[in-house]
């Protein structure tokens, strides 16, 4: 084949390439973030709604509506803004199966083996759907204080009348309808090892250890409601506002009621702050592991002594 034949094969491969090496390039500086991607076009499910806010958190939610609220990071669940006084965060969900315009594709039935594809992609994210939205309704009904978490949005609607400005990552500014969106405000919370971190180069081991059993407690806590967290990995899914450990992300939570067993929840506390954790405070700060393991045998014979 001669060059001028192959001219054009090799333009389209350079194109495909460059396109490819663009997307990805895009992909990264922005965090797969696009206005796109945090709408849906879910219809209102009454599963979905939540009881109204009181008088004084709708007073709060006035002064967090009108802040601008910035980029600050991104999960498997959702994009997160932080308000420009960085005390609350607003979490937007990733559609990425039900974002417009390409959530009609999921509903046009393919010939052949592609057709199951496309129910298994299908079935999946409607899955995944009802697992996230059930836990942050759990979250918002049984554990709002344990969670930081003030106001939750799962349907579409026009109560709220007010519009916010989010600026993205690469410094873009959008306004967003608030009523035409899911999302949840929740109070922003230091993560768990800077805040450990921060206490001990402050001298203040007490108020460490203070933390320690701050965590203990939200976990006991969370049980003893007959709550599961299917991914209770504390060193980025909790965090402290003040003195008080919080669960930060709330995705992962469904209803066990067998977790409000002393024996249960013990054995939860371990596994949870076994191995990773404890490790870190191995290497970090020996006194903390020692205290924390002592915590936990007190819990552990306070369990036994009420069986």
């Amino acid at each position: 084949m001669s060059l001028k034949k192959l001219f054009p094969f090799l333009i389209l491969v350079l194109a495909i390439v460059i396109f490819h090496l663009t997307a990805n390039f895009c992909e990264k500086k922005t965090d797969g973030f696009s206005i796109a991607f945090i709408h849906s076009d879910l219809t209102f499910n009454p599963a979905w709604e939540t009881k109204p806010v009181p008088e004084q958190t709708s007073q709060e939610l006035e002064k967090v509506f009108t802040q601008r609220f910035k980029y600050l990071s991104c999960g498997g669940q959702s994009f997160v803004f932080v308000s420009e006084n960085n005390k609350y965060v607003i979490k937007f969900f990733k559609h990425r199966h039900f974002r417009k315009p390409y959530s009609f594709l999921l509903n046009i039935p393919l010939p052949g083996i592609l057709e199951l594809s496309r129910l298994c992609k299908l079935n999946k994210a409607l899955f995944k759907l009802q697992r996230d939205f059930t836990s942050y309704k759990i979250a918002y009904e049984e554990l709002q204080e344990e969670t930081g978490l003030i106001y939750l949005h799962l349907n579409k609607g026009t109560n709220l009348n007010r519009s916010i400005n989010i600026i993205d990552k690469i410094g873009i500014e959008h306004q967003i309808d608030l009523d035409n969106i899911e999302f949840i405000v929740q109070r922003r919370a230091q993560l768990l090892y800077p805040h450990i971190n921060e206490l001990m180069e402050k001298g203040d081991i007490s108020g460490a250890k203070q933390a320690l059993h701050a965590i203990l407690d939200a976990i006991v806590i969370r049980c003893k409601k007959g709550i599961f967290d299917e991914d209770p990995r504390i060193h980025n899914n909790l965090g402290f506002i003040d003195k008080k450990a919080i669960f930060i992300d709330i995705g992962r939570f469904v209803h066990d009621e067998s977790r409000a067993y002393p024996s249960v929840y013990i054995n939860d506390l371990k596994i949870i702050t076994g191995k990773h954790f404890r490790s870190w405070l191995e290497r970090s700060y020996p006194a903390l592991a020692v205290d924390l393991d002592e915590k936990i045998r007190l819990l552990e014979w306070g369990m036994q002594i009420q069986e």
